[in-house]
């Protein structure tokens, strides 16, 4: 009996540390390299020390659940790829593909239209609502954004571009038909450039954005993942 005690007493101060590590939480997450402010702020893969509105409301919802997070920028091809083979836990303000799980819209960060633009002196290229009319040559995307697979699904050529600018500069000289993307990144880019780009209407697609988590994660930290969903979705 005396011989045990000393293995009690060890046991007992071995307890705290143990449980103490056994509920450490930790979330890996990955966002695109490309400013969107306010919501994104800082190009490349550096997380500025103001991220912007949304990753800053994601940092803290998270950090709220006690969960020490990394935050990680990459462009969203690489972040998807991270995500599918395990290397990260979350992808930030991603879109739904049919890919990837049925949403649940309640949960979206926000809803955003992609729209086409062109040269102002361009009278063929439009859009009806449904299909792209009066296209001579290709048009140009985002890299690695969703709006290429109703692209593709229509047989519409296209280029994607890492930088948005040199699309943009090849419609400016009439070297690509037009380009796709989101309003305020496309007045940007116009302010950038000095010049007026045509808009077409209606929007060419409506998509919504969500936080993204990977299945071993959330069947893992589901109370916290609702949470932070809840806490980021779009008010």
């Amino acid at each position: 009996c005396h011989s045990l005690t000393p293995l009690i007493i060890g046991l007992l101060f071995l307890l705290p540390s143990h449980f103490a590590k056994a509920e450490e939480k930790s979330l890996i997450a990955c966002y695109h390299v490309d400013a969107w402010p306010p919501y994104v702020r800082g190009q490349g893969m550096t997380v500025p020390d103001d991220p912007g509105s949304l990753i800053a409301e994601f940092k803290q919802a998270v950090e709220a659940q006690n969960i020490n997070l990394t935050l990680l920028r990459r462009p969203w091809k690489r972040c998807l790829s991270m995500l599918h083979y395990g290397n990260i836990e979350a992808v930030l303000n991603a879109s739904y593909t049919k890919e990837r799980a049925q949403p649940d819209y309640q949960r979206a960060t926000e809803f955003s239209e992609y729209f086409i633009y062109t040269h102002p002196e361009n009278t063929t290229l439009t859009f009806d609502g449904i299909k792209i009319h009066g296209l001579t040559g290709q048009l140009g995307i985002d890299l690695g954004y969703s709006v290429r697979d109703p692209l593709l699904s229509s047989h519409v050529p296209f280029t994607e571009y890492q930088n948005i600018e040199d699309g943009f500069r090849l419609v400016k000289a009439k070297r690509l038909d037009g380009y796709i993307t989101f309003p305020d990144k496309a007045d940007e880019v116009a302010k950038e450039l000095d010049f007026t780009f045509k808009q077409l209407t209606p929007s060419y697609l409506q998509k919504a954005y969500f936080h993204i988590f990977s299945p071993k994660w959330y069947f893992q930290h589901s109370e916290d993942a609702e949470t932070i969903w809840k806490t980021t979705k779009m008010k």
